[in-house]
């Protein structure tokens, strides 16, 4: 008999496929990064710079979720609240242009 703590296949599924996610996000948030940063360069508006890095950091979090979760690198607890900081954070860029708009 298996084992309670033991992931089953339907588990170890879910596991790969939420892996998969965050890697195809992580990849189409870098384009967006790399793009995004090309047109700051051309415009060099504020408020496309905090686009930029709310971008970038979209991509580290989902990086770093990535990573983790293959690696087993930490419970699942500590992934959502890294997510959580980083949703934060990405909050803030976002809603940043808006208050600091001369």
């Amino acid at each position: 008999a298996a084992c309670a703590t033991e992931p089953n296949n339907l588990s170890l599924a879910l596991q790969h496929a939420a892996i998969v996610v965050f890697v195809f996000v992580a990849l189409a948030l870098l384009v967006l990064t790399v793009l995004g940063a090309s047109a700051y360069r051309r415009d060099r508006r504020a408020f496309v710079l905090f686009i930029v890095l709310a971008f970038a950091v979209f991509f580290v979090k989902s990086a770093i979720l990535a990573v983790g979760f293959w690696f087993h690198l930490g419970a699942p607890e500590l992934y959502e609240l890294l997510g959580s900081l980083f949703d934060l954070v990405i909050a803030g860029l976002l809603i940043a242009p808006f208050l600091i708009r001369k």
